[in-house]
């Protein structure tokens, strides 16, 4: 999953149709995507902040740490305004809460957030779930 930032809240970050965000193409990433040997996050995964009504691309992670956005993309000095990103996305916030009945998890925020071309044109956090939707609570 990708990974995002949303008014001092962290979190996990996908599409709701597609799942993982894409990334823009650079050989340096196809590199680091072949030579990945954890397959548990699929590869390099983005770090996203929203701020000031845009998606960042504050920078990458995989299973060995945290990648500098400029080792991939040399031509970046910081952040890169997500203009490849368009359509609606979900983030998890905050803390881990429960296992819902229908086996998804929950967390303390969700929202639903739609961008178009990087910028943010609605963000609407759910309801909090209530604690007996949960089929079991966390440790």
């Amino acid at each position: 999953m990708d990974r995002v930032e949303i008014q001092g809240l962290q979190g996990r970050l996908h599409d709701a149709k597609r799942g993982l965000l894409d990334l823009p193409h650079s050989e340096r990433l196809r590199a680091m995507v072949l030579q990945e040997r954890c397959t548990a996050i699929g590869g390099p995964r983005g770090k996203y902040r929203i701020a000031n009504g845009q998606l960042w691309l504050q920078g990458l992670y995989r299973c060995g740490g945290d990648v500098d956005l400029r080792d991939v993309y040399p031509d970046s000095r910081g952040p890169m305004l997500a203009t490849w990103v368009t359509g609606e996305l979900v983030a998890e916030l905050g803390r881990f809460v429960c296992h819902a009945t229908d086996g998804t998890s929950v967390f303390e925020k969700s929202a639903r957030i739609t961008v178009e071309s990087g910028k943010v044109t609605a963000l609407n956090y759910d309801a909090p779930v209530p604690a007996k939707a949960c089929a079991r609570s966390a440790p």
